[in-house]
């Protein structure tokens, strides 16, 4: 279970980011979180994280507060796909996603489990063929699927993944998606951002409708998800196809 109760944050004097945003996930949940640029998805997600502290309320995973964990308590149970990162160091593809199997330990060496469970990571996206080149001599595509991939490694219980089909071509976006639902079957929690309601259907699972930093729906994305909640949020109607009229 995690708990968002009540939060607020500011990045400057007078401008409220986010305000009063409360709801909660259950395990197991894929919960998108829509809204046009500028809403607040990104900076609810890190504070979520435990990234930034909130201005006020609170973030509970399971009854604690994300803020009260260390780095190492988190990582086993939280992991981070970010919307776009690139390496100052040319590691091999393989390497970047073993590094996800050390989260949370100290001083870890990698063992042959480690190397299997990294390769399984890489085959389930159907990327093992990027295993032995650089990441950052990737698309920002491929990079993004392979920073999934590490997250997959992680074997954390949580996901969080900003904007998951940034930079994706058509094939791989669902292909993102479908794992997604597919490892949402193991009881994984995913906590998403996006601004394609077309996805959020695809999905399925219960959406969060933000707009000016504040919760406009929250429920079931057949309740949530609206043509007049869609109108509100982005001034158009917008059928279930994903399709503007």
């Amino acid at each position: 279970m995690i708990n968002v109760d009540n939060i607020s944050y500011s990045y400057s004097a007078g401008r409220d980011v986010l305000k009063n945003v409360s709801f909660k996930i259950n395990g197991g949940d894929i919960v998108s979180i829509l809204g046009p640029n500028g809403c607040g998805k990104s900076t609810l997600m890190k504070i979520m994280m435990g990234l930034i502290k909130p201005k006020s309320g609170k973030v509970e995973i399971d009854g604690r507060s994300v803020h009260a964990m260390n780095r190492a308590e988190a990582a086993r149970v939280l992991c981070y796909v970010p919307q776009n990162h690139i390496s100052v160091f040319p590691y091999l593809v393989r390497d970047v996603v073993l590094m996800g199997t050390s989260a949370g330990k100290m001083w870890s060496s990698y063992g042959k489990h480690d190397f299997l469970q990294a390769e399984e990571s890489l085959e389930a996206l159907k990327i093992s063929h990027l295993a032995d080149r650089a990441y950052s001599a990737l698309s920002g595509g491929e990079r993004q699927l392979v920073l999934v991939a590490r997250a997959i490694a992680q074997k954390s219980k949580i996901f969080f993944i900003d904007e998951p089909v940034s930079g994706l071509d058509y094939g791989n976006q669902y292909r993102l998606m479908d794992q997604i639902l597919e490892l949402s079957k193991n009881k994984l929690t995913f906590i998403i951002t996006t601004h394609h309601p077309d996805h959020v259907f695809y999905l399925s699972g219960r959406a969060v409708l933000m707009k000016n930093g504040s919760v406009l729906k929250c429920g079931s994305v057949e309740e949530a998800v609206t043509s007049e909640s869609l109108y509100e949020l982005y001034g158009r109607y917008i059928k279930k196809c994903g399709l503007a009229s």
